[in-house]
């Protein structure tokens, strides 16, 4: 039901969607720009098309009981965000131990304002895990949305950001003027 739900949105309000790549079964997923809170919502819908089921962050103060439950149905990972030195670790554990898919959306500049640098944090995430980045699709210009191209990480930033970064370009975000430079400070301080 969710399917064909998803489906009549996506049609009604003029979304083409492509067929879906090769997703992992455990992958960060990330969309570029991230300037609406109608980015994870559209991405969610391509999710039920497809069939597959998105995962998020949030604190651990949104699964108190007897919610917890239905915050993890809904692809929920609580994190304890007291130490954020141990994010990273803490989320990448997580992935490797789950049983079931994990597909992590995490928008890379972790805010819909427009900043100077991207956050690191879905990089340093899927290379602690080992699991792929996908660099998803989400364009209001030309109102196509997708899981677009797999990127496999060597650990050389400067290298993956290059990809990352050419896979991301010409995708136009709902509010164009708040789109930040795809670009992370560790680059800068690469050697």
């Amino acid at each position: 039901m969710l399917k064909a739900l998803a489906d009549l949105v996506l049609k009604l309000s003029g979304w083409t969607v492509p067929p879906m790549q090769d997703v992992p079964e455990k992958c960060v997923v990330i969309g570029y720009p991230h300037t609406s809170n109608w980015d994870f919502v559209i991405l969610q819908l391509v999710a039920f098309h497809f069939g597959i089921k998105l995962n998020w962050l949030g604190k651990k103060q949104l699964f108190p009981f007897p919610f917890a439950g239905l915050m993890r149905k809904l692809g929920g990972i609580a994190v304890d965000r007291s130490a954020p030195q141990g994010l990273v670790q803490q989320v990448a554990e997580q992935i490797i131990a789950s049983r079931e898919p994990v597909r992590l959306v995490i928008p890379p500049e972790g805010t819909r304002s427009k900043v100077e640098y991207w956050k690191s944090g879905f990089y340093r995430i899927a290379l602690a895990a080992g699991v792929p980045i996908m660099v998803a699709k989400v364009d209001f210009a030309n109102k196509v949305v997708g899981f677009g191209t797999r990127v496999e990480l060597t650990g050389d930033v400067r290298v993956d950001m290059e990809r990352i970064r050419a896979l991301a370009a010409g995708n136009a975000g709902r509010f164009p003027e708040l789109a930040s430079p795809a670009r992370l400070k560790d680059e800068e301080n690469a050697g």
